[in-house]
């Protein structure tokens, strides 16, 4: 007993050095996180700058899904461009290995979106794919921690239903008919989706030419309707 005991002292005294020499900081303004924060400080939280919606409508997401035939709704947590210092967190969870972060917000997001109902009806979450090459170079996808968020709070369960089957390069700094060109072909699904209600999620959508690749393969397959999710919604500009 004594020994559990000093033990547990020794690994509170280590957590403590640690942290002193090595402190969590907020991924956006960078300030000493204090107990109870993570990822983000308590200010940089709420004033993380989210998308307005209506009666429970997101207009300027939705647009970018105008005339299609499966896409029932559209949704993003917050706004940030490359300038903005928001950007920083979605560079931590796509590229200093802190996918925990897209997990912690998608919870979030998620705690929100469960009271006015989003998630009715839904069958599954089916997370945007990584082609094989990136996986091996990154060693997450970002988008399945997304996916795990929501999960943990809708109950849905994640199914990992479209494989991305060829590399494409990285969506930043192309035009909006690059980036559909740049995503044509990519997706394939890979479970039984016949007759799904599927929620799809992302960490970032910019022009919605990746979500909609991915629609139109769901479609192909049999999805009745799709319900798109992601956490940052970027300017172009």
């Amino acid at each position: 007993m004594w020994q559990t005991m000093t033990d547990i002292f020794m690994a509170g005294v280590l957590k403590s050095l640690y942290e002193l020499f090595f402190p969590r900081c907020c991924s956006v303004c960078g300030r000493a996180l204090s107990e109870g924060e993570k990822y983000l400080c308590l200010s940089c939280l709420l004033e993380l700058p989210r998308v307005g919606n209506r009666q429970g409508v997101m207009d300027e997401i939705q647009d970018l899904f105008v005339g299609s035939r499966l896409v029932d709704s559209a949704v993003s947590y917050f706004h940030y461009n490359r300038q903005s210092r928001y950007s920083e967190i979605i560079k931590d969870m796509k590229y200093r290995n802190s996918p925990g972060a897209a997990q912690w917000l998608a919870v979030r997001f998620a705690e929100d979106l469960r009271e006015g109902g989003f998630f009715e009806n839904l069958d599954f979450i089916v997370p945007v794919p990584l082609h094989k090459s990136k996986m091996r170079k990154r060693g997450y996808n970002q988008s399945v921690y997304v996916a795990k968020g929501v999960a943990a709070v809708s109950g849905l369960d994640v199914v990992e239903a479209l494989a991305a089957v060829r590399p494409h390069s990285t969506q930043t700094s192309k035009s909006s008919e690059e980036r559909r060109r740049n995503v044509a072909d990519v997706f394939e699904v890979v479970s039984d989706v016949v007759g799904k209600n599927v929620l799809l999620v992302d960490d970032v959508i910019t022009t919605g030419a990746t979500a909609t690749a991915c629609c139109d393969v769901l479609g192909e397959a049999g999805v009745q309707s799709v319900k798109v999710l992601s956490l940052a919604f970027a300017s172009t500009m």
